[in-house]
């Protein structure tokens, strides 16, 4: 399991938490920053060097803006789709969403 511990206390934008994934993930310079295309190379595996199985557990989701929080519960969502069709990602907070 590829571990991918993502710090986002002092995230601010979405483009914090767009550099924290893409570089854990170590995706190419040319990967567009949206949840589509996460979403694409996460169900493909094979442009990222970082593959499946995959868990990401995030951190400091309580200090974040209320935007950033919303994208953070997209990209759960968008991770539990995956799983849902078979790809082996996960995420888990720490500590639980108040």
């Amino acid at each position: 399991m590829n571990e991918i511990r993502l710090d986002g206390a002092a995230w601010r934008t979405a483009d914090d938490f767009y550099d924290a994934v893409l570089r854990a993930l170590r995706a190419p310079a040319w990967h567009s920053r949206n949840l589509d295309a996460l979403n694409d190379t996460l169900a493909g595996d094979d442009i990222n060097e970082v593959r499946q199985p995959l868990r990401f557990t995030v951190s400091g989701i309580n200090e974040m803006p209320t935007d950033l929080r919303n994208l953070i519960e997209n990209f759960r969502d968008l991770i539990v789709e995956l799983r849902v069709e078979g790809h082996d990602v996960e995420i888990t907070y720490l500590p639980p969403v108040v």
